[in-house]
């Protein structure tokens, strides 16, 4: 109806038609004027009518993180987003495990919300990405499946205690966390790289590691060095099609690349409108 609507609108050709029907004789003045009129008007509404009936897209800026499970594990994840100026909403399945968080300081960011009641359904269609932190894979499997394939978050994380089950979740999209295997890989990035670790973890300066996904065909075959990025932001990585580069002035972007990044939170946030 949208495409309808500013479509149908056309001033220069109905004008034109309508004054060689005037030069032939076979309208008169006040039919000729009377198409004039309408023409303008259809051409003044279509506009006002295409913006009302088709919603504008919304800024991933203010999408949220949602994270599924008000446990222990879920409040620590919910409060390290926070700190890092993530919009993120905590999703209690009781009134203890919210009470809970509102004694932690999340009052503003915490909701009683049954996992399948429809009040759910507005956070899910604004989140760009659901965390989930259930001692359960079944419920965690649950809000991942609905997550994906109701509501197409793209992004979906989930903790999975159990190895057996991390194929299934794999299998649906889903990126896993298993804290037996992965706290392996943490000590030993806390030992080999104890900057790097301080640097992903730490809440209480003003720079963060981002990502940005390149999404704008302004810079499709651009080198980096063209393109005018803050002073105040490095580029640690490109990663395509399945593999890591080292990126520098010199290298080309394509479509999708992603780039991880280093810099205070402003800079991250135009880098995000730079790219897309």
């Amino acid at each position: 109806f949208g495409a309808g609507s500013i479509l149908s609108a056309r001033l220069s050709l109905i004008i034109a038609a309508s004054a060689i029907g005037l030069r032939l004789g076979i309208i008169s003045e006040s039919v000729n004027a009377a198409i004039v009129l309408v023409s303008l008007v259809t051409v003044s509404l279509a506009p006002v009518l295409f913006n009302r009936i088709i919603p504008s897209a919304k800024d991933d800026s203010e999408k949220l993180i949602l994270v599924a499970g008000a446990g222990e594990l879920g409040i620590r994840v919910a409060e390290h987003l926070h700190k890092h100026h993530d919009h993120v909403l905590l999703i209690a399945k009781n009134e203890e495990q919210k009470e809970r968080a509102v004694q932690r300081g999340m009052k503003e960011i915490v909701a009683q919300i049954d996992i399948g009641d429809p009040e759910l359904q507005p956070y899910m269609e604004n989140a760009r990405a659901v965390v989930c932190t259930y001692n359960s894979a079944e419920n965690s499997y649950k809000v991942c499946k609905m997550a994906k394939q109701v509501y197409g978050v793209d992004h979906i994380v989930a903790r999975v205690d159990d190895p057996q089950e991390i194929n299934k979740f794999e299998q649906l999209g889903v990126v896993t966390m298993n804290i037996a295997l992965d706290r392996a890989a943490l000590l030993g990035l806390l030992v080999r790289n104890p900057g790097m670790y301080n640097l992903l973890t730490r809440t209480d300066d003003d720079s963060d590691v981002g990502e940005v996904v390149v999404n704008k065909s302004s810079h499709y075959g651009k080198r980096i060095r063209e393109i005018d990025l803050p002073e105040e932001l490095l580029i640690l990585a490109l990663y395509r099609d399945n593999e890591y580069l080292i990126p520098n002035g010199d290298t080309e972007l394509v479509q999708g690349d992603k780039l991880s990044l280093f810099g205070r939170y402003a800079c991250l946030e135009k880098a995000e409108e730079i790219f897309g």
